[in-house]
């Protein structure tokens, strides 16, 4: 999402004869900070306490999953060609088990058709994985932090 921010206030001094900015300028660093607050909050989504299944929409995002000291699962998207090379970051927050499931025939590195992987590492309060889709059914760890086992 691409937004054009307009009216630039140059034809103003940016600081009043009084020594505080001016108004004009007041406005438009409030309009950048709207738009800075806007752009920190896309690409994430957080679940808390739930399960979460993925779609592609998810893509291109990091998913925060706050589970507490509870057992939950991730599950990806079902992917096609068209989604090759995208990837997906899952940061998982608090001492549980959380899994990460291949959707369809999908595999995650080593895992059998529809596998998973885990980390229910403890006392670490915060993991995380990057996913890739690399073949149209394979999707290669990229990157992370912890101890992520494969089933």
């Amino acid at each position: 999402m691409t937004k054009r921010i307009e009216n630039f206030p140059l034809n103003v001094p940016m600081v009043a004869p009084s020594g505080i900015v001016s108004p004009e300028w007041l406005r438009w660093f409030q309009i950048i900070q709207s738009r800075v607050d806007e752009v920190r909050q896309e690409g994430r989504k957080i679940y808390t306490g739930t399960n979460a299944t993925l779609t592609t929409r998810d893509l291109g995002q990091v998913i925060l999953m706050d589970i507490g000291t509870g057992n939950y699962t991730c599950t990806l998207p079902s992917v096609e060609a068209s989604d090759l090379y995208s990837w997906v970051k899952v940061v998982r927050i608090g001492t549980g088990k959380l899994s990460i499931r291949a959707a369809d025939s999908d595999t995650i590195e080593t895992t059998s058709a529809g596998g998973k992987i885990w980390c229910n590492e403890n006392p670490r309060k915060g993991a995380n994985v990057q996913l890739q889709l690399v073949q149209e059914t394979e999707w290669a760890i990229t990157g992370g932090t912890g101890i992520w086992s494969v089933s």
